[in-house]
């Protein structure tokens, strides 16, 4: 039993420190590709000097390991960020731009195309058909081959 437990803890600690250099890693790679954050949040436009005051109000001056520790605090506190791309908080999803993604509109209006994607098998065909109402009562299912009622 106790060495069942000594090697869990052993195989948590190396799974946390994997953890740890791969985002040390990320967050490295991902500060020294080229092209300026700053620069593709305020617009080619902007002035050198706006653009160095705003990189040095968002701590992107700073070292690699300070940014990465402020990182690591932020994520540890539940504060995943904002995206300087799109208007969304780093924690939500779906990309709604802070909407709900239950407010989907189903209609097809005219001049609109429709696309239908699934695997062989899905009903694809079978929801095709009742959208342009081409099902009939007399529909039947097939099962392994042989005719069900409907």
């Amino acid at each position: 039993m106790l060495f069942a437990l000594d090697f869990f803890i052993r195989r948590i600690a190396q799974g946390l420190v994997l953890v740890v250099l791969v985002a040390m890693l990320i967050f490295t790679l991902l500060r020294i590709v080229p092209g300026d954050p700053v620069r593709m949040m305020l617009g080619p436009m902007v002035s050198a000097s706006v653009a160095e005051q705003t990189a040095k109000d968002m701590g992107l001056r700073d070292p690699i390991p300070v940014q990465f520790g402020r990182y690591v605090a932020q994520i540890l506190t539940g504060d995943f960020g904002s995206s300087f791309v799109r208007s969304a908080q780093g924690g939500s999803t779906g990309g709604s731009r802070g909407g709900s993604t239950f407010d989907a509109d189903l209609s097809i209006d005219e001049n609109e195309v429709l696309g239908i994607i699934g695997e062989s098998g899905s009903g694809k065909t079978v929801l095709a058909r009742a959208l342009v109402r081409w099902v009939t009562r007399h529909t039947c299912k097939r099962s392994a081959g042989a005719r069900l009622p409907t």
